[in-house]
């Protein structure tokens, strides 16, 4: 009878055994299995923050070039206004219509502070830039060198320092 004694606590002790590399063996594994959750988790935050910068920087990004668009349209406006003023001051006029003008230009300097307000500035027309000036025509000029502007002949804009219309000029050859 000692012997299925002894046998039993053998059995017993053995059977621990197992169970303790069994609950080892779980715990191991729910370990890994909570690193490879808490991994994944941090991955997808990652992912999320990256998703919400890059939406946002595409939303700015539409919103201005519907901006841009809207913004080149009035260029057009503001070019017809200022070729109308040019043409009007070569000539002589009645002085009721002298009273007219004044309110044209009193309009003409509210859309250029429009302008102003949403961050449009000229460019600049020092010396040419392929990137700004689109020269239209070369003239003969013995006061300028080679490849210096010479006349403006359509005004050139930039939206928040991105080129919205290059300059048309004409430049010395």
């Amino acid at each position: 009878m000692s012997h299925n004694f002894d046998d039993n606590i053998k059995d017993n002790k053995e059977s621990q055994n197992i169970e303790d590399n069994v609950d080892n063996s779980k715990d191991s594994r729910c370990s890994q299995e909570l690193s490879e959750a808490k991994r994944r988790y941090m991955y997808l935050v990652a992912e999320f923050e990256n998703f919400k910068k890059r939406t946002e920087k595409e939303r700015g990004q539409a919103l201005l070039y519907g901006e841009s668009i809207v913004l080149k349209d009035l260029l057009g406006i503001l070019d017809d206004f200022e070729r109308a003023f040019a043409q009007i001051e070569s000539e002589k006029l009645p002085e009721t219509f002298e009273k007219h003008l004044e309110g044209f230009k009193l309009i003409l300097r509210s859309f250029e502070k429009l302008l102003e307000k949403y961050n449009i500035t000229q460019v600049s027309y020092q010396e040419f830039n392929p990137e700004f000036h689109e020269a239209i025509m070369q003239t003969q000029s013995d006061n300028h060198k080679s490849g210096d502007i010479v006349q403006v002949l359509q005004k050139g804009y930039l939206h928040k320092e991105q080129l919205l219309r290059p300059a048309k000029v004409s430049v010395a050859q």
